[in-house]
């Protein structure tokens, strides 16, 4: 979903969520953190060059920062990133769907998690990083959060990380992906530092994923939704044995190639063996509906799901048996919820596109199991093999698939459906490789020195 959210600080959010802070922390004056500068710069930074195989152009500032000045950085990232409107239109989703409880105001919690629950950061605009000193934070934690700070320093310096985000701009499964090579290179390389393991590109390939996994969980980052705490984590779990993959595969000159030619759907992160054969999502993108939309109707937002949360979204409601064979063969998505003059007058659509009739089929037949389990009054109207249509009180519920392209509209009002429905059955579908394009050199062998 929106990846600002999940990584807008590049933190080591689930690392410092593991620790709760000391009670009464925040009345707290400043703790001196557990590593000097000088330590940056005499040890860390040239341990991290070393393991991660870049040299630094230029030395990277450090900042000693509080809870407080944190949280005065997310919120002007939030309020630069994501316009007011698009962010209630965002919470308004995540009430449809179920995620986000009634009145409450997501952007305060994400600020305070963020605030209390991180050890640093890096600014790829001040070119610097910030180590958070956390009261009750232990200060073994430090070193390491500078050694992954230090990583992305690296990146910036050498692959421009401003650059790849706006290769993948505003489509956020793709900002994802990039973010997971990001994040997998740095908890790479921050488990060297603390382990004092070797450089890449010498002895086996050491697969640090499974103790990231258990170091890095959702239930320690309290009260955010369950869908934005597994993005929050994705980016850390999935990103590292993403990048484990790619040395295996391509040595350690394979991970800097990916930076130029990333990842670009968490589809691909989850499944490296997509991202080696090029299986590249497709771009969705919806109609205009204005024109088939009556006076006070509106679109309050659009964007991709992604396979990662449609695994999400089906396994909180249907359970886990079955969504990983059922998503596996997704190719592509976009979901879209409209309000009318009334804040309940919501309809939702959602788009996606698979790699086979077949695989389109049997997702047909899930969302109809996950329409029916979210809605308990519904009446059928329709049930074939490639239709299945629902009522209650004067709305329709709409699931219909096309080849290998599946459409579920829900909740619309049964006045305007046909419209609606004719209307979003011309979403525009582009190879990701098209509409954006990419790198086209050979990731299945392995690079040559």
């Amino acid at each position: 979903m929106k990846t600002t959210l999940a990584g807008l600080t590049t933190a080591l959010v689930m690392l410092a969520a593991s620790v709760s802070p000391a009670a009464g922390a925040g009345s707290a004056g400043m703790v001196e953190p557990g590593v000097s500068r000088e330590m940056i710069k005499s040890a860390i930074m040239p341990t991290t060059a070393r393991l991660r195989g870049l040299a630094f152009k230029r030395n990277v500032p450090v900042e000693i920062t509080t809870p407080a000045k944190v949280a005065a950085y997310v919120r002007k990232v939030l309020d630069k990133e994501i316009p007011e409107r698009e962010f209630k239109g965002y919470e308004a989703v995540l009430r449809y769907i179920g995620f986000l409880e009634p009145g409450v105001d997501l952007k305060e919690i994400l600020i305070n998690v963020y605030a209390h629950n991180i050890g640093g950061y890096y600014d790829d605009e001040k070119k610097s990083f910030a180590l958070v000193v956390q009261p009750g934070m232990p200060n073994a934690l430090d070193a390491m959060t500078v050694s992954h700070e230090l990583t992305h320093a690296l990146q910036d310096q050498h692959f421009d990380l401003a650059g790849l985000r706006d290769f993948i701009t505003h489509n956020d499964d793709a900002q994802m992906g990039v973010l997971s090579l990001a994040e997998g290179d740095a908890c790479d390389i921050m488990l060297r530092y603390v382990e004092g393991s070797y450089p890449r590109g010498t002895g086996a390939v050491k697969d640090y994923s499974r103790l990231l996994s258990v170091m890095t969980t959702p239930q320690n980052i309290p009260a955010v939704p369950l869908i934005i705490a597994q993005d929050m984590v994705f980016p850390y779990t999935y990103g590292t044995r993403f990048v484990i993959a790619v040395l295996e595969r391509k040595g350690a000159m394979g991970v800097n190639l990916a930076f130029g030619d990333p990842p670009v759907s968490t589809e691909q992160v989850i499944n490296p063996e997509k991202y080696f054969l090029r299986d590249e999502p497709s771009i969705i993108e919806l109609p205009d509906l204005t024109s088939v939309l009556p006076e006070g109707w509106s679109q309050l937002d659009e964007e991709p799901l992604g396979q990662f949360n449609l695994g999400i979204f089906l396994a909180v409601n249907l359970g886990t048996w079955g969504v990983d064979e059922t998503i596996a063969p997704w190719d592509g998505d976009v979901m879209a919820l409209y309000q009318g003059p009334q804040p309940q007058d919501l309809f939702f659509a959602y788009y996606s596109t698979w790699d086979t009739p077949a695989a389109a089929a049997e997702f047909l037949a899930t969302c109809s199991r996950l329409v029916e389990s979210r809605f308990g009054d519904l009446e059928i109207v329709t049930c074939e093999e490639t239709l299945v249509t629902w009522t209650t009180a004067g709305r329709l519920f709409y699931l219909r698939r096309y080849g290998t392209d599946v459409l579920l509209v829900e909740n619309v009002p049964t006045e305007m459906a046909g419209r609606v429905i004719m209307r979003l059955w011309d979403a525009r579908k582009v190879p990701f490789g098209i509409a954006r394009p990419i790198a086209d050199r050979d990731r299945v062998q392995p690079d040559t020195p």
